[in-house]
């Protein structure tokens, strides 16, 4: 079929553009796979203008990027094609606290558009808008591949508040940032998307890592209808585990070590260098050569058995053991928050205060790197400061109903009572197993998680997998899909003693559009992750490995290059 090119000169009703996004329930009707050829610079800035769209917003921005001149990174070596970018407001808004909301978003249009639409999800406690090129894991963004693709801010700004996490103090915020963010988004951007084309995406896409792990979670259980392929990866799916997990293990470390003035404890003093080198290769030796090669990776980690009590000293503290205090800090860590009866602290769930138990974190090879569990428990620096506000200081804004910003948390949290005081049912709660309805509709979705992840812990997501498995019947059932994917000794959402690179958004578009399911993806190592050289033996740059689908694992064949992923079978533990 020869290309067309569609002048934007004319209007669509909205009536017509929302009718586009509901077929198929996603993604538009049509078969033709040729780039849709669109005019330029003018038809771009004519597109503030448009009328009709879903949620009606307003357009702040619409201007034209030549190809050739911006580049995706600092870093990169290509440049992107020509777009439009369009920038916009929805439900602006004046808070009880008197700040100013809204919904902010960015959509970048290319001038050949392959009839694609990509949601790219957040990060953090939201509150900035990033810009919209589409990350893809692999060597070319959504955006270079044709992409049309959107970002938001969460429902609100950082730079309109006194602190980054005070929109906690506004309930209509709080949903904004949990899941309505997200759907008005979604509802906008393909509207805009249906008009500016003249015809609604053939399929559509969500990626995100972290906050937008769980903004993916969020789309499968809330709203089932908005993409064809989800890919959710580290899903903070349940904060209020992860802050109890983590304040959990601050309270010990900071019992063991002084404080600075007027700052934090001086965490660093419980497990000096020496020591974390000393955990690591007691850690290494145990477990590294489960899965058939000693190479300073563990892909099995959640059947190593490594005990921190096997470096306990016998007498006096030296440099080849850990003291009584190092050893119960990180069984601490391991067994999770516990109450003065030593029962399991339970977190509220969807109706009680008192509903969910929360895991410990399972030992791991990253544990004692920078994307472990010593730089955020026992770190110092810019890495404890970043942890530290995005756990720590939004505590009583945030995980707490009402909120207390009087509330300490380190020293006021008593974990017999504190489950009373936080928030049940809370709008960023995806923890729902039953994804019936987007199975239903065709949908596929794709989880992977870093073993060695210091926030959401990889046993709760390996968890929520096996309750949607339970649902579903068996395995097999789910694995037509859903699948879940463990990467090895990886830290939060990259880095770590890992291959933490893969082209996650090939591996969705296989399964969506060709009924290729992945049975293993490849991943490979990323040149300058100091971490791959924090294990013995180093990890070289050049690795690449199998991603399994859980709860299978890589494991060595025997023969041939530890560094090449064709050397390893995908293998059911």
């Amino acid at each position: 079929m020869k290309k067309t090119t569609w002048q934007l000169g004319l209007r669509v009703s909205a009536a017509t553009a929302l009718a586009g996004l509901g077929l198929a329930g996603c993604g538009g009707s049509g078969t033709d796979s040729e780039p849709v050829a669109v005019a330029g610079e003018q038809a771009c800035k004519t597109s503030a203008t448009l009328g009709g769209i879903a949620n009606a917003p307003v357009i702040t921005e619409a201007s034209w990027v030549p190809a050739n001149t911006e580049k995706p990174a600092s870093t990169a070596t290509t440049f992107l094609p020509a777009h439009c970018v369009v920038r916009g407001a929805i439900s602006p808004r004046t808070g009880v606290d008197g700040i100013a909301y809204a919904t902010k978003f960015e959509l970048r249009l290319p001038a050949n558009w392959n009839r694609k639409f990509l949601f790219t999800g957040g990060s953090g406690l939201e509150g900035t808008l990033p810009a919209a090129y589409g990350a893809t894991g692999g060597p070319r963004t959504a955006l270079e591949q044709g992409y049309a693709v959107v970002s938001q801010n969460g429902g609100h700004d950082n730079a309109a508040m006194p602190l980054p996490y005070s929109f906690g103090l506004d309930s209509d915020a709080r949903i904004d940032f949990g899941y309505r963010s997200i759907q008005q988004t979604a509802q906008t951007a393909k509207s805009f998307v249906a008009t500016y084309y003249q015809r609604a995406a053939d399929k559509s896409y969500f990626d995100g890592c972290s906050t937008g792990g769980r903004q993916g979670m969020a789309f499968a259980q809330r709203f089932p209808e908005m993409f064809d392929g989800i890919v959710a990866g580290a899903p903070v799916f349940d904060f209020g585990r992860v802050v109890a997990a983590r304040l959990w293990g601050w309270q010990k470390a900071a019992a063991l070590v002084t404080r600075e003035p007027g700052s934090y404890p001086r965490f660093h003093e419980a497990m000096p260098e020496a020591d974390r080198r000393l955990f690591q290769r007691g850690l290494l030796a145990a477990c590294d050569a489960t899965d058939g090669v000693v190479d300073g990776m563990v892909s099995r980690p959640l059947s190593c058995g490594f005990q921190p009590a096997s470096l306990q000293c016998t007498g006096a503290k030296t440099s080849e053991c850990l003291s009584a205090d190092q050893v119960r800090l990180w069984e601490a860590v391991m067994s999770g928050p516990v109450d003065s009866q030593g029962k399991p602290f339970q977190v509220p769930g969807y109706s009680t205060n008192r509903e969910v138990p929360v895991a410990g974190y399972r030992v791991d090879p990253a544990w004692m790197t920078s994307s472990g569990q010593a730089a955020r428990i026992t770190g110092q620096g810019v890495i404890l400061d970043i942890q530290w506000k995005l756990n720590v200081d939004p505590t009583p804004y945030l995980f707490m109903t009402p909120p207390d910003p009087t509330f300490q948390p380190l020293s006021d949290i008593n974990w017999d009572t504190w489950s009373e005081r936080m928030t049940v049912n809370a709008p960023w709660l995806m923890s729902n197993p039953d994804i019936a309805s987007y199975r239903d509709r065709g949908g596929k979705m794709i989880l992977y998680h870093g073993s060695g992840d210091s926030g959401p812990n990889a046993v709760d997501t390996a968890n929520y997998y096996d309750a949607v498995v339970q649902r579903n019947g068996s395995y097999e059932a789910t694995a037509k899909f859903a699948r879940l994917f463990l990467v090895p000794g990886m830290g939060h959402c990259q880095g770590g003693p890992s291959t933490d690179t893969f082209d996650r958004l090939a591996a969705i578009e296989k399964w969506v559009e060709g009924g290729v399911a992945p049975d293993r993806i490849i991943a490979t190592a990323r040149a300058g992750n100091a971490d791959l050289t924090a294990v013995t033996p180093a990890i070289s740059a050049s690795t690449s490995r199998p991603l399994c689908p859980y709860p299978s694992y890589a494991h060595y064949n025997g023969t041939g290059s530890v560094e090449d992923a064709a050397n390893f079978t995908c293998k059911a533990i």
